[in-house]
């Protein structure tokens, strides 16, 4: 259960990330190189294999994430609690390759 809550937090650290780049770069501000690329040690802590992780895993989870930028977190941060949660079910559901012993 700890790592299901560690990867969680991953999670909202990489949306809130993504959020500020995206703010910056609305604002005219190249910040592309301040991205932090978590969603790759989400992904191994997950449990994919370098094999697992395609590039339409990483889409899926960006147009996930890209969810954040349509959330008002001036008065709580449970819309990105949620988020992030949906996301880590989302993404657990995709297929894995067997473990070997």
């Amino acid at each position: 259960m700890k790592k299901k809550k560690l990867i969680i937090a991953l999670i909202k650290d990489d949306l809130i990330n993504y959020r500020l780049v995206e703010g910056l770069s609305d604002m005219g501000i190249e910040a592309s190189s301040y991205f932090l690329y978590l969603n790759r040690s989400i992904l191994k802590l997950m449990g994919f294999k370098k094999k697992d992780r395609t590039d339409e895993l990483y889409e899926h989870y960006r147009l996930l994430a890209e969810n954040v930028l349509d959330l008002n977190l001036s008065m709580s941060h449970a819309p990105l609690n949620s988020l992030a949660e949906r996301i880590y079910l989302e993404i657990s559901q995709y297929p894995k390759s067997e473990k070997t012993a």
